[in-house]
């Protein structure tokens, strides 16, 4: 399979699109390099598994600017130049295909569909990128990991890789802490209060929401950044800013059938 999962029917045509493009698949060892600043012939499409984008400073400290889950393409807005820009690394066991740069930037063809997905992906990222910003500069730590947590849930459940309350969570405190810019101690507290306000629970490789609706008011988290409309609504478990403000409460649709796309020759 392209992916492990169901996707979306916003997506799924123009994956299809991008499976017929992969040359190669390639497996990847958790904590091994995807990708380095260096000239590059090729995007990689995370098939399957958790893959970060990371900044390592003068002083040793990490920063992980980017996280990519299936279906994301972990170099599009950094290969515009032919560079992969900052160092990409897999979190876990990765499968990966392979798409030549050209076929996307220099293929003449291109049609309306394809570039409307093009330009609507990197805006995405930067959306995504725009909210993490913020949440290292204003949030607190407990709105920041819960902002983390909400948006982690909408875009696995994009994928169908949630269920209503559980998606597989192969960050560990390490991960989380250059996620969101604090140390390994202080996510280990607010890992702590998350679960005793009754909102989140990490267990081994799983994260269990247990509440959808305080977790969102939590982290005032508005999905709508995402752009993955079919797939933002949560369980209506308590009245919440997120249950108001879903595209699915608002224009009273039930959830799009998932789609999967064929396995490649």
């Amino acid at each position: 399979m392209l992916t492990d999962a169901p996707l979306d029917r916003s997506r799924a045509d123009i994956l299809k699109r991008l499976q017929a493009s992969v040359v190669r698949r390639r497996s990847v060892a958790p904590r091994r390099a995807i990708s380095s600043d260096a000239r590059v012939a090729h995007l990689h499409l995370v098939i399957s598994g958790l893959a970060a984008r990371y900044r390592v400073l003068g002083n040793g400290s990490r920063q992980i600017t980017e996280l990519y889950l299936p279906g994301d393409l972990c170099d599009l807005g950094y290969n515009l130049n032919g560079r992969a820009g900052d160092d990409v690394v897999a979190l876990s066991a990765c499968i990966l295909g392979e798409i030549p740069r050209k076929i996307l930037f220099t293929d003449s063809a291109l049609s309306p569909d394809w570039a409307e997905f093009l330009f609507r992906a990197v805006a995405r990222e930067g959306a995504i990128a725009t909210e993490r910003i913020v949440s290292l500069g204003r949030r607190s730590a407990y709105e920041a990991a819960a902002h983390l947590f909400c948006e982690l849930w909408a875009r696995m459940n994009a994928v169908g890789l949630a269920d209503e309350t559980s998606f597989p969570f192969d960050l560990t405190q390490v991960d989380l802490a250059d996620v969101l810019g604090m140390t390994s101690v202080h996510v280990n507290r607010t890992l702590r209060e998350l679960r005793t306000r009754g909102l989140v629970r990490v267990r081994g490789k799983v994260a269990t929401i247990l509440d959808h609706g305080a977790l969102a008011q939590a982290a005032d988290f508005d999905p709508t950044y995402l752009q993955m409309h079919e797939a933002l609504s949560a369980p209506a478990r308590s009245d919440s800013q997120w249950y108001e403000r879903s595209i699915y409460h608002q224009s009273g649709r039930g959830p799009a059938r998932s789609t999967r796309i064929e396995p490649i020759a």
